[in-house]
């Protein structure tokens, strides 16, 4: 049996990395496995009796002076449920692929959580933490990336539009705005899209327009990638387009994937699901694009999608 290998330099990575042809194969059969290969379990937040989690994955060959580039998940859930083991495969893939990866827990609504301010104060604070000890991390503190799916996906997306006073203890000095987005069916339109979302800040007392970053677009927001269903109801092809021509308007880079045939549910958390093989891939491509990497080593997949972009 022939083993084939490709040797992959990664962009400002100081030396060749050798991969297998399929870093998918090798991930383990489920989340919460993916999960418990966490190198690093940190409290990057404690609120009362509340400790909140960053599950950190780095890659193997890291020295320790090195800085890299890194990836903040946050999961979904109504900002009510969910837990970090949702993006435990993506952040265990990519942290093979040289990214310092975290997959974080974030107070939830009736959790901890009184409002989903309280959810992005925490979605803030996170990436405040990467920042604030990159040094011990390995991490490029201009290299950070936030990825997030449904509501995780509108607490990335606020993380680089809404500017919100909220009760972090985190300094101001430090940032919070990402160097670029990965949205996977986002619910970050509060206003066109997820009305459940929108009823839950009225209930608040949150004023949503401030709150709805696809709406809040500016010259400073970071190269965004969005992949989602054709069907989903919540994350709505009108939606993900508004924000592709916004993106437009301010000379941004944006990109838009969607997938014919699919709702909310964009893919199965599995490693074989060819749809999770495709958004993978497609992740992969963007990350390329914005010189994060130099090879991609995913496989395309033979599924119908349409493809938007800001530079068309």
């Amino acid at each position: 049996m022939i083993l084939r290998i490709y040797i992959v330099y990664l962009i400002s990575f100081n030396f060749p990395t050798i991969y297998c042809e399929s870093l998918l194969n090798s991930l383990p059969e489920n989340e919460t496995q993916a999960l418990s290969l966490a190198d690093k379990v940190m409290t990057y937040k404690t609120i009362g009796n509340i400790s909140l989690k960053l599950y950190i994955f780095t890659p193997k060959n890291l020295t320790k002076v090195e800085k890299r580039p890194a990836i903040l998940f946050i999961h979904g859930g109504a900002w009510a449920a969910g837990s970090p083991a949702v993006h435990a495969f993506e952040s265990l893939y990519f942290s093979k692929r040289g990214f310092v990866t975290a997959t974080i827990s974030y107070r939830l609504l009736k959790k901890g959580a009184r409002t989903p301010l309280d959810c992005f104060d925490d979605a803030k604070s996170a990436i405040q933490y990467l920042r604030k000890y990159a040094n011990q991390l390995n991490i490029d503190t201009n290299r950070i990336i936030c990825s997030g799916s449904s509501a995780g996906g509108h607490l990335a997306a606020s993380l680089a539009n809404v500017h919100y006073i909220t009760t972090a203890n985190e300094p101001n000095s430090i940032s919070y705005r990402p160097n670029a987005l990965i949205l996977l069916y986002p619910a970050f339109d509060l206003i066109n899209g997820w009305m459940g979302g929108r009823k839950k800040c009225e209930k608040a007392g949150i004023d949503v327009p401030s709150f709805s970053p696809a709406q809040l677009v500016n010259s400073e927001t970071p190269p965004t990638v969005i992949l989602s269903g054709a069907e989903d109801p919540i994350s709505t092809t009108h939606s993900n387009n508004a924000f592709i021509q916004l993106m437009k308007k301010h000379h941004n880079s944006a990109l838009f994937i969607e997938f014919e045939g699919r709702g909310h549910k964009l893919f199965e958390r599995n490693k074989n699901d060819p749809h999770f093989r495709s958004v993978i891939y497609h992740i992969e491509t963007f990350l390329k694009q914005q010189n994060y990497i130099n090879e991609i080593l995913s496989q395309p997949i033979s599924l119908k999608i349409n493809s938007y972009s800001s530079r068309q």
